[in-house]
């Protein structure tokens, strides 16, 4: 089976933009991360193969690895760091020669169809740190 790991860093409206649909597909509005779901569904349903794709949203947030669609969520942002400590949200991050790397603990979601992939976007993007830069109040 064909593992895919995307990997998106950037600015929240680059990386989102509108997570609303248009006639089955993404908005003209719509950033990379679903314009990439809905060319990957599209693409498999093209080629008629067997396929299984899953979905996670992890957030790298002042040195901590949280998993924003994790079932532990709450857990994790109801301890509070403290200088030198190490994260308790229960994530690994590592190296594995054969697979990559990996973050041991990290919740993954079976999605079916592009639709799916957006739905666990928006309830990540709901979970995320957001905090205002001296080069931008607004920065999220």
């Amino acid at each position: 089976m064909l593992r895919l790991t995307v990997v998106c860093s950037g600015p929240s409206y680059t990386m989102e933009g509108d997570l609303t649909s248009a006639g089955g597909t993404f908005s003209t509005d719509a950033g990379v991360i679903p314009r990439v779901l809905y060319g990957l569904f599209q693409k498999l349903a093209e080629d008629g193969v067997e396929f299984s794709v899953k979905c996670s949203f992890v957030e790298l947030y002042n040195e901590e690895l949280r998993d924003l669609n994790g079932l532990d969520y709450v857990e994790q942002t109801l301890q509070p760091m403290s200088k030198g400590a190490k994260p308790t949200g229960g994530l690994k991050i590592f190296d594995d020669k054969s697979a990559g790397v990996v973050i041991q603990g990290l919740e993954e979601t079976l999605i079916m169809n592009a639709e799916e992939g957006i739905a666990v976007l928006k309830k990540g993007s709901e979970r995320r740190q957001i905090a205002a830069t001296k080069c931008n109040d607004r920065s999220r």
